[in-house]
C-alpha cells in the first residue's frame, strides 16, 4: 500500500507489492509465452517510469500531480495482468 511517504523504503515496498502480484498470476503464463512476457513487460516497464515521475513529482511538492501519476502507474500494471489473459474487473 502506498503511504504517500515518498522514500525511497516507501516506493521499493509499493513496487515490490505489484511485482509479487504480477508475479502470483502470471508466472505460468510468462514462462510458457514470450510474446506473453514481451506484452507484460512492455507495460510494467512504463509502470516503472510513471512510479519513478511520480516519486520527483511528490519531492518537489506537486502531491496531488504525484497520486494521478501513481494511478496512471498502477493502471499499467492492471493492463500488463490483462494482456496475459486474466480479467481484472475495472
Amino acid at each position: 500500500i502506498y503511504t504517500g511517504d515518498t522514500s525511497s523504503a516507501a516506493s521499493d515496498v509499493y513496487k515490490r507489492q505489484h511485482r509479487m502480484l504480477v508475479n502470483v498470476l502470471l508466472k505460468e503464463k510468462m514462462e510458457n509465452n514470450s510474446s506473453a512476457r514481451s506484452m507484460v513487460d512492455k507495460f510494467l516497464g512504463k509502470a516503472d517510469q510513471l512510479r519513478k515521475q511520480a516519486d520527483a513529482q511528490a519531492l518537489d511538492g506537486q502531491y496531488e500531480n504525484a497520486v494521478g501519476t501513481l494511478e496512471q502507474s498502477t493502471k499499467e500494471i492492471v493492463r500488463a495482468i490483462r494482456s496475459a489473459g486474466i480479467y481484472i474487473p475495472g
